[in-house]
């Protein structure tokens, strides 16, 4: 239907306010489309003779025409306000369903009228994560975030790790193919078997697999760094905090989600108490706590506790000792590649029971410019002069009661050192820091840094170094 000069929305407008006053009156073409309402007929007449005058006027009711035009535009206008409404309520669904998922998620499991669980209600709520989880996307195999506060310290590696070929290639296969039990490397402060785990990380990453780094210190870090773990393999904030607050296990969560993460290897260092792994009644040793087999990845521990029981039937153990005299001549050279022949560094690492950490310890005195001992003789020979009975046995086999001699003995040294370069405050220093936990950064906040000025000026400050920590 033609009706020129005016568009079937406007059309709908006027006859809507005309009908709103009468009947709709008038439609002239010859008018322009003008729809004259009843009572101006002085529009009207003009209308009238305009299209007598030219005769090409069609004069006539709207009634038909008009009405017609507006039930047709009306329909159209309503079908889109019904589209419309449609979409909205669709969102608005959408949106209302995504709150209460969300909501029913982060709500903690029922509990009966004694707060226990019942049977089935986290099994339950874990088939829901695992259904949401497939609806994002997540799945698994996908490759985990990575976290500043799981990384190895990387830079803690020497260049070359002596005298653990057959122990770094067994644990190299393990991180390959894993055999579902827990490693333990164990033996005497000392020995090196951070440095061992250093290397695997290295080596992990190095071939594309995520390695994390737990120091355990204490219970407290172990469950601050795991459940940080947890949230990097899937774990969402809500199921975290419920973890932290006790509302879920966190050994749990843990497991939960470490299975689904492509092959990883899991460091936890400096274990030396066993009780630090417990969580929710579970000790170490149960398999049922942080520590469980798994086929998926590779636990390594390092602690100088190495009573098999303490790690229950799931563990191995390997036990590391002193190095022999050649290898731990070649870590002198490592360090202090001109400090003196292979054959009188082999005799200062004999002299020193093998232990990787004295061994480190003097070479970088002797290839420092502030020592007085600049070659591995002379280091020798001052040693002689110190209070302490060195490991038997040419093959470096070390008990912890001779490393610790043999450590002391490499420490007094250096500070002897620094103390004759004008810097006696070092061993206040040090005495202060090893109070504190080991593994564990120290925060530099924690020092008063004027008392801190004032001893390392150079002058006496007799205790300073002691103040500044306090």
């Amino acid at each position: 239907m033609d009706k020129p000069g005016i568009t079937g929305g406007k059309m709908v407008m006027e006859c809507a306010k005309l009908h709103a006053s009468g009947p709709c009156e008038q439609w002239d073409r010859a008018a322009g489309g003008r729809v004259v309402p009843r009572g101006r007929a002085a529009d009207r007449s003009a209308i009238d003779s305009r299209a007598q005058g030219s005769g090409s006027g069609e004069r006539g009711t709207c009634n038909a025409e008009c009405l017609y035009a507006y039930r047709v535009d009306a329909t159209f206008v309503w079908a889109a306000a019904g589209s419309g409404a449609a979409a909205v309520g669709v969102v608005s669904a959408a949106v209302v369903w995504r709150i209460r998922s969300r909501a029913g998620r982060d709500r903690p499991p029922p509990r009966d009228a004694e707060g226990q669980v019942p049977a089935g209600a986290e099994q339950h709520e874990a088939e829901q994560n695992e259904a949401e989880q497939a609806g994002a996307g997540a799945g698994a195999g996908a490759v985990p975030v990575r976290s500043e506060l799981l990384r190895a310290p990387a830079e803690r590696l020497p260049g070359h790790v002596r005298g653990r070929e057959d122990l770094l290639a067994r644990l190299s296969a393990l991180a390959a193919e894993p055999d579902g039990r827990t490693h333990v490397l164990a033996g005497p402060g000392g020995t090196g078997k951070s440095t061992v785990a250093l290397w695997l990380a290295q080596e992990a990453e190095r071939q594309g697999r995520p390695a994390w780094w737990v120091p355990a210190a204490d219970a407290r870090t172990v469950t601050a760094r795991l459940l940080e773990l947890a949230a990097v393999v899937g774990a969402r904030p809500g199921e975290v905090a419920m973890a932290k607050t006790g509302e879920r296990g966190p050994a749990d969560l843990l497991w939960h989600y470490l299975p689904q993460a492509p092959p990883w290897l899991l460091i936890i260092d400096n274990a030396d108490d066993p009780g630090a792994l417990a969580v929710d009644g579970a000790h170490a040793a149960s398999g049922a706590g942080w520590l469980r087999a798994a086929t998926g990845g590779l636990i390594v521990i390092t602690s100088r506790n190495g009573d098999p029981r303490a790690w229950g039937e799931h563990a191995e153990l390997h036990t590391l000792g002193g190095l022999d005299r050649v290898a731990g001549g070649q870590v002198l050279r490592d360090r202090a590649p001109g400090a003196g022949s292979a054959r009188a560094a082999a005799a200062l690492s004999e002299r020193l029971g093998g232990l990787p950490l004295a061994l480190h310890l003097a070479g970088s005195q002797v290839a420092s410019e502030f020592a007085a001992e600049r070659t591995f003789g002379r280091y020798a020979k001052a040693l002689s002069g110190r209070a302490w009975q060195p490991a038997d046995g040419e093959n470096g086999e070390n008990g912890e009661n001779g490393g610790c001699q043999a450590v002391a003995a490499a420490w007094e040294l250096a500070l002897d050192a620094l103390a004759a370069g004008g810097r006696p405050q070092a061993a206040g220093m040090l005495r202060v820091l090893s109070c504190l936990a080991p593994g564990v950064e120290i925060p530099a906040a924690m020092l008063r840094l004027e008392v801190l000025g004032r001893a390392c000026a150079g002058g006496p400050d007799e205790g300073g170094a002691e103040r500044a920590a306090d």
